[in-house]
């Protein structure tokens, strides 16, 4: 908690959490959160996989939106 606090007030870069149930000693610590209200720990890290699947493709569309055009020229071919 310390550390996350530390890294805050020297404006590191920014910090995302993914926390769980109700976010815990972390919820608003972090610049963003992505909080599951789940029971299983198993369901719960399979929402945080896609969370970040969805950032990751995000991601790649903008440093390369070549790929994307060529997936789909080739989806309607």
């Amino acid at each position: 908690m310390k550390l996350l606090k530390s890294a805050k007030e020297r404006k590191f870069k920014k910090q995302w959490h993914y926390l769980e149930k109700d976010g815990g000693k972390l919820k608003g610590v972090c610049d963003y959160e992505f909080i599951i209200p789940g029971e299983t720990s198993d369901r719960i890290q399979e929402v945080h996989m896609m969370i970040l699947h969805i950032i990751i493709e995000g991601v790649e569309r903008i440093l390369f939106p070549e790929k994307l055009l060529n997936k789909l020229i080739t989806f309607f071919e």
